[in-house]
């Protein structure tokens, strides 16, 4: 009886089917990597920021120009100044430190918190009303022995609240005894007005472009109330030639400077 012909090993074809995959693979993989190349790395740490509420929108723009331009990223965090100062002094990090008004500077520079400063801008206080002012607010003796309600920033956590208390006599009797609630930062006394919780808010001129459906109203009693804000470099930055930088970055007026001026703020005129 003749024997059957031998089997052809059946390896052959399994590892032919697997080189195959393995090519296929490939294939796909370095198209893949052609069309969507990895990000390039900028080597470079974020460096933190903490910022008053009311600075927000130059600030944002600021950061993304900042990222783009000099491959940096920011990170803010917002609130009160006095609410920031505390955070700095207990947590000991960060880089960069711009509170609302410069008597927070002073008191960070009196901490031994910071080193040196760069002026920036200025912004004065306003009443914050409904678009088309429906109360018809004019004066703060609007707002006394009236039904009208007022939100306002703390005077013990943001710059805002701290300066109008320290204007004593009638205009903070004025205020305070229509305020119905005080909040940690300006931005959510603004907010109270715009979700219709209050008629009235005292906020910064240099907000109203944030606020859109909100009219700002100059009330002459308020005029005195400025804010001077500037920009320092916190002793405690891990990273301190990179948080002086963006200081200065900042502080530039064909840089940082006209993002505050776009926003509403009064530049400071530069230290001699």
């Amino acid at each position: 009886m003749a024997e059957s012909p031998a089997q052809p090993p059946r390896s052959k074809p399994v590892l032919l089917f697997f080189f195959g995959i393995v090519l296929l693979t490939m294939t796909f993989g370095i198209v893949a990597l052609l069309q969507n190349p990895a990000p390039p790395q900028t080597g470079a740490d974020t460096l933190l920021v903490y910022c008053a509420a009311s600075l927000k929108a130059p600030m944002e723009k600021i950061a993304a120009d900042y990222l783009r331009e000099a491959g940096v990223a920011m990170e803010l965090s917002l609130g009160g100044s006095q609410t920031l100062l505390a955070n700095i002094a207990i947590s000991k990090r960060g880089d960069l430190y711009l509170p609302a008004d410069e008597s927070y500077i002073a008191l960070a520079r009196d901490k031994d918190l910071i080193t040196d400063a760069l002026p920036l801008a200025e912004q004065t206080a306003v009443i914050a009303v409904p678009r088309g002012n429906p109360k018809r607010i004019r004066a703060l003796a609007d707002l006394a022995n009236s039904p009208l309600t007022l939100s306002q920033a703390n005077p013990e956590t943001a710059a805002i609240g701290k300066l109008l208390r320290a204007q004593q006599g009638t205009v903070w009797a004025a205020l305070s005894n229509r305020t119905v609630v005080f909040k940690p930062n300006v931005i959510d006394a603004a907010n109270d007005v715009k979700l219709g919780a209050v008629d009235t808010a005292i906020v910064w001129d240099s907000m109203q472009q944030q606020y859109p459906d909100l009219e700002f109203i100059r009330l002459p009693e308020l005029e005195g109330v400025k804010a001077k804000v500037a920009v320092s470099v916190l002793k405690c930055s891990r990273q301190s030639e990179a948080a002086q930088k963006l200081a200065r970055y900042i502080a530039a007026p064909d840089k940082g400077l006209k993002h505050f001026q776009q926003n509403g703020f009064t530049l400071l005129a530069p230290r001699p």
